[in-house]
């Protein structure tokens, strides 16, 4: 009898042995799946963060090119046109000796607000450097890129931005070049918006020019 009291304890003991070892894998298995998503989690937010230009919250220049990238191969794929229109804020320098450094974040963070409201779910706005922005307009030919960069510019110009020496009024100008089918390539599309920007710039700025077509003056 003494002897099967022993044997009944040390089932017992086995048992809450093995339970306790169970559950202490299982915690471990616990604690290894919620850090090893912790990590995950936290690897998402760096790599958001090396992707996304702090100030306006915007993608940047180098999200902005992969991105590029991957349109224009699906551009090529489709034949859907592809617009590129770029954006440079008038006389900044300007703005920020008159009226300081802060008020001109203020007006970058602005521009960007303004973009993300204004485009469309498929396009992409980035802050491509200083006060120059970049806007991606996937399957867009040029009369509707122009469109759509002649209504950033208006808003542009109603818009306000409240700083702490009161409110600053900017401009805009724009240039705008589409690859299409039988267009140029990337490179050269960047380089034939950029050229049209300028070459608004040079006309008297607040306005858009499409690649290719002298800016009015």
């Amino acid at each position: 009898m003494k002897r099967q009291r022993l044997f009944i304890a040390s089932i017992v003991v086995a048992f809450v042995l093995l339970a306790a070892i169970v559950l202490l894998l299982y915690k471990r298995y616990r604690l290894k799946a919620r850090t090893n998503a912790e990590l995950a989690a936290a690897y998402a937010r760096v790599e958001e963060m090396a992707r996304t230009d702090a100030l306006t919250g915007l993608q940047n220049r180098r999200s902005a090119m992969e991105r590029l990238e991957q349109e224009a191969r699906r551009s090529e794929r489709t034949r859907r046109p592809l617009s590129l229109v770029m954006i440079d804020v008038d006389d900044f320098k300007k703005i920020n000796d008159l009226r300081g450094h802060a008020s001109g974040d203020e007006v970058l963070r602005s521009l960007g607000k303004l973009l993300l409201s204004s485009l469309r779910q498929l396009d992409v706005a980035a802050r491509w450097g200083g006060e120059e922005f970049l806007v991606i307009l996937p399957e867009t030919a040029l009369e509707g890129a122009l469109v759509i960069g002649e209504k950033v510019r208006k808003a542009v110009e109603e818009l306000r931005v409240a700083c702490s020496g009161g409110e600053v009024a900017f401009t805009i100008t724009l240039g705008v070049s589409t690859s299409a089918a039988d267009g140029p390539p990337l490179p050269e599309c960047l380089r034939l918006a950029d050229e049209a920007l300028y070459a608004g710039k040079r006309a008297g700025k607040n306005r858009i020019v499409p690649a290719g077509i002298p800016a009015p003056g």
